[in-house]
C-alpha cells in the first residue's frame, strides 16, 4: 500500500521536471494505498497522469503474481482502456 523505498528514493533524486509520469501497479491484497499520491508528491514539476492499479494475486491466499488465463484477459482490457483514456 506504499511505494517501495527504492522507488521513493529514485523519485526524490531524479529530476523529472517537464516529464509526464504514468503510474501503475499490481497488488496482491489491498490496492495502491498511498502510492499514487506519493508519486504526485515526489515528482516535482512533472505531470502525473491518472494511475492504473490491477489485482495481480491474493497474498492472503498464498497466490503471488497470478496474471494469467482469464485474469490476463481482464487486465489486458483494463490496461487498454486506461491507455485509451490518457491524454495524447
Amino acid at each position: 500500500m506504499q511505494l517501495p523505498p527504492p522507488v521513493k528514493s529514485w523519485l526524490s533524486r531524479t529530476d523529472l521536471r517537464g516529464k509526464t509520469v504514468m503510474p501503475f501497479n499490481t497488488y496482491g491484497g489491498y490496492g495502491v494505498g498511498s502510492g499514487f499520491d506519493d508519486v504526485k508528491r515526489l515528482c516535482t514539476g512533472c505531470t502525473v497522469l491518472t494511475g492504473l492499479s490491477v489485482k495481480g494475486g491474493s497474498e492472503r491466499d498464498g497466490v503471488k503474481l497470478a496474471i494469467r488465463g482469464a485474469q490476463a484477459q481482464t487486465v489486458n482490457r483494463q490496461v487498454r482502456a486506461w491507455l485509451a483514456g490518457l491524454p495524447r
